[in-house]
């Protein structure tokens, strides 16, 4: 049991890698937000975490450029609200992909899990 929760994780973690390198590619690389020291691009992370009947795929940015939540989210300067999201749009981009993948893993691991 234990390797097909590792085959799951592993196989969630490339998933969740491979869209790292598409928002870095297609998100930050001037296309949403220009880039300036790199720092943002550098520090995307993409993490799974297993819970009871569960494994939850993390996409984000690391501590040390905590202003990427900002541009994701928003914030106001002077009145007016700044925001410029890369990483919701790039999974709404790749929903079709996203979906195909997980349909997969599931097929692949279904009798082991059950």
């Amino acid at each position: 049991m234990r390797s097909i929760n590792n085959n799951i994780k592993n196989r969630l973690f490339r998933l969740g890698w491979r869209l790292v390198k598409y928002i870095v590619m297609n998100k930050l690389s001037g296309q949403v937000l220009g880039r300036r020291s790199g720092n943002l691009a550098r520090n995307q992370t993409a993490e799974v975490e297993e819970g009871l009947f569960k494994y939850e795929l993390k996409i984000g940015f690391g501590k040390i450029v905590e202003y990427g939540k900002f541009w994701e989210l928003g914030h106001k300067r002077k009145g007016k609200l700044y925001k410029r999201p890369f990483i919701k749009p790039s999974i709404e981009e790749n929903k079709l992909m996203i979906k195909k993948e997980v349909v997969d893993i599931l097929k692949e691991n279904w009798k082991w899990l059950m």
